[in-house]
């Protein structure tokens, strides 16, 4: 089946208005996958229950360090053509096809990793079973992925892993959409960079990246953030782990370098 490709053009403008608030409250909005930041104390009738994730597929068996693909369940039938090559991310950073735009940026899209899948929203998903399949998927939730869009809810199905988090993050979305709730601003996100990235963890079913950003603050001088997401993988794709209830990830200044360089 052939993979779908996007012609980059230019950079897509991301949302919002200035943040007036300090550097910190700019690092919060960047840590979210979503533009709904908090729910504010008054707004939630009972405390956050415990994440209840639904079970991931059994990962496939490994031959000579591949995966048999043709025992997979995949989500969408695109990715039985993906490589299935399980290299790690941990000290080289995978090849791209295009940064294609996204959500509040642009994204890696591969047509050996994913992903695959183009939803109407934009958001892509369908991605390899395989550590660089993960660290695709977590690049793209990680500005793509908006409950509170127009397709947010059935976005949030197909690319948040199951569990009360997701549950509550997605009432949010739709109380902004509703103007009930205000929308975080986003123009912070206008000139965010993905630099690089750390892996804190990458197994066959579950992988931890921290995604370094550089950005301006309200200062006018470039800083750095670490975003810190996970990604599960669950019904035959890799799905964002939502932080709590409250947020899609976290994040925190850094002044550090990557552990591998990694960006458009």
């Amino acid at each position: 089946m052939k993979q779908e490709r996007t012609q980059q053009k230019n950079r897509p403008r991301w949302l919002g208005a200035a943040v007036a608030v300090g550097v910190l409250a700019a690092l919060v909005i960047i840590a979210l996958l979503v533009r709904t930041i908090t729910v504010e104390p008054n707004e939630q009738a009972n405390p956050a229950e415990e994440n209840a994730q639904a079970p991931a597929s059994e990962a496939a068996p490994e031959v000579d360090g591949l995966l048999d693909s043709s025992s997979e369940d995949f989500a969408y039938p695109c990715q039985a053509e993906l490589s299935t090559d399980t290299g790690s991310v941990e000290d080289k950073a995978p090849e791209v096809d295009e940064w294609v735009s996204a959500g509040y940026n642009v994204v890696p899209m591969s047509t050996d990793f994913g992903g695959c899948e183009k939803r109407d929203s934009g958001l892509r998903v369908g991605y390899a079973h395989t550590p660089t399949g993960a660290l695709m998927a977590a690049a793209t939730y990680s500005v793509s992925l908006d409950p509170a869009g127009e397709d947010g809810e059935a976005d949030a199905e197909a690319a948040m892993a199951a569990g009360t988090d997701r549950d509550q993050l997605v009432e949010r979305g739709e109380r902004i959409r509703n103007g009930e709730a205000p929308a975080a601003d986003m123009s912070v996100m206008r000139s965010a960079q993905l630099v690089g990235y750390d892996v804190q963890e990458a197994t066959a079913d579950k992988a931890s990246f921290g995604l370094h950003y550089e950005f301006d603050n309200n200062a006018g001088s470039r800083q750095q953030a670490v975003v810190q997401i996970d990604v599960l993988w669950e019904d035959g794709d890799w799905k964002a782990e939502p932080a709590s209830g409250q947020q899609g990830a976290t994040a925190e200044l850094s002044t550090g370098s990557p552990s591998i360089e990694w960006g458009p």
